[in-house]
């Protein structure tokens, strides 16, 4: 009797053990609301504190790819992926050989001067400026949708750095193995029905003058001369491949306006199988605006 009591005791701390755990990143149920969505968000950050409690910053650079990434996240292990030093600048060898490269090319500053060592900046190499290459980064990768949207046919990054990340989030928020445009609506400047007048909400993934991110909150205004600001969670913004969350972006309006105007600007919303809101179409209003309704 006394065999099957401390069976029974050593069941209920595992039940217990494994209901503290971080919920793994799985198809949601049922649509998240935009609060549940940014406590998808804390969640992860808070897991990251958990894990690591030591680091002072998180790093989204642990050299793991899309398969890896997932493996981890449906398990709740997101600290796996993150260490707690950005990545190294380019060496000094390594800015020679850009500088060589960039005379053999004739590429030349938009003054139309050369370049010189000096101005090879370390956040630029870091960012893929000089040829597309990412000098001395350890970012993970995740892939990003791989189908297209719009009269240009666009499509979300996915990748490295802060294109990677904001990809990778959107499967740690809702979920999603999102291979194809079927749980997301695309809008660029190309299809404008959805940003000019648009009310940016937690889980959106935002790409604006080469950055992308994941919509936090909108702080709304509450002074006169005030304006509603767009505060999001990212990577690489400000420091070599660093994570942030909640920090403070741009104005809606301005970012509106420059979404709307901006050639490789765009916002993925997730449909309302993901994400609950209300949204209004324009039956006339762009390219894939399925006529005048409104969302679930």
């Amino acid at each position: 009797m006394k065999l099957w009591s401390r069976i029974l005791s050593l069941c209920l701390v595992l039940v217990f053990c494994l209901a503290l755990l971080p919920a793994p990143a799985q198809a949601a149920a049922v649509p998240l609301t935009p609060k549940q969505v940014q406590t998808k968000i804390d969640d992860y950050f808070n897991a990251l504190k958990r894990d690591k409690p030591g680091y002072k910053n998180y790093y989204w650079n642990n050299n793991k790819g899309t398969d890896k990434l997932k493996k981890e996240a449906d398990a709740g292990k997101y600290a796996n992926a993150v260490t707690d030093k950005p990545c190294k600048n380019i060496t000094d060898e390594e800015v020679k050989s850009v500088v060589k490269k960039l005379k053999e090319k004739k590429i030349t500053k938009k003054n139309g001067k050369p370049y010189k060592e000096k101005d090879i900046s370390p956040r630029d190499a870091h960012n893929g400026y000089f040829f597309n290459k990412a000098y001395d980064c350890d970012s993970n990768s995740f892939g990003g949708v791989g189908k297209a949207w719009g009269k240009k046919k666009h499509k979300t990054g996915g990748g490295i750095q802060c294109s990677g990340f904001a990809d990778y989030m959107l499967y740690v928020i809702f979920g999603s193995d999102y291979d194809s445009k079927d749980d997301f609506y695309y809008a660029d400047s190309y299809n404008s029905v959805f940003t000019k007048d648009y009310e940016f909400q937690p889980g959106d993934l935002i790409r604006h003058n080469g950055h992308s991110m994941i919509v936090y909150r909108v702080k709304k205004a509450v002074k006169e001369g005030e304006k509603d600001t767009v505060y999001v969670t990212d990577c690489n913004y400000g420091a070599n491949c660093i994570l942030k969350n909640n920090h403070k972006y741009k104005s809606v309006d301005a970012l509106r306006k420059e979404i709307d105007k901006g050639s490789k600007n765009y916002i993925l919303i997730p449909k309302a199988n993901l994400r609950a809101y209300t949204l209004t179409y324009d039956a006339n209003g762009g390219t894939g605006a399925p006529g005048a309704q409104n969302m679930p």
